[in-house]
């Protein structure tokens, strides 16, 4: 079973490529990454089964699944863009991949000056949004409903100078984002 995944917008879409072979194999390949991408297999109680990292335009990597316990492992793959997750099925004699679950395209922040501007891409999904300090103290929390592909201003002028978070949650995953104020 082969799956991918590709579009065209502007720049090159990150292809995302897996096979099955020889029963317990999972033949990864990916192109068109972006900056640090990283790659794990998580075991469903959290443990990471495997981890890499790539800063290349291309990947790839065969997962030899024998000598791993049967059962539900998530195959994550996440750059500063993008979030997809993936479900391998592994049993004593066979790896199978189940489907791709997520698909997370992650807010872009943009700073100018005092004000951030949060694009999101339009996937209908509910983001909650926090902005912390350095303390650790919120400076705003809030919610923005994806539907459409869209922008939210953030107006920073009444902060003091320092280092911020945001906290974007979206599907029940954070994402962070630090900001400096000079």
């Amino acid at each position: 079973m082969v799956l991918g995944m590709s579009a065209k917008a502007g720049k090159p879409e990150r292809e995302v490529s897996i096979s099955v072979e020889n029963n317990k194999a999972v033949v990864l390949y990916m192109k068109n990454l972006v900056g640090k991408t990283g790659i794990a297999l998580i075991d469903s109680e959290g443990n990471t089964v495997f981890s890499d990292q790539t800063s290349k335009d291309f990947y790839g990597k065969v997962l030899n699944l024998e000598s791993i316990n049967a059962g539900d492992y998530t195959l994550e793959i996440d750059n500063e863009e993008k979030l997809e997750v993936l479900t391998v099925a592994v049993t004593s004699t066979s790896a199978s991949i189940i489907e791709r679950e997520v698909s997370i395209m992650k807010p872009l922040v943009k700073m100018s000056k005092e004000t951030a501007k949060v694009f999101f891409a339009g996937t209908g999904q509910e983001v909650e949004i926090s902005l912390y300090n350095s303390n650790g103290s919120i400076q705003y929390k809030g919610e923005h409903l994806d539907k459409e592909i869209s922008s939210k201003k953030f107006d920073l002028s009444d902060l003091e100078e320092g280092t911020y978070r945001f906290k974007f949650r979206i599907n029940n995953r954070n994402f962070y984002h630090t900001i400096v104020l000079n």
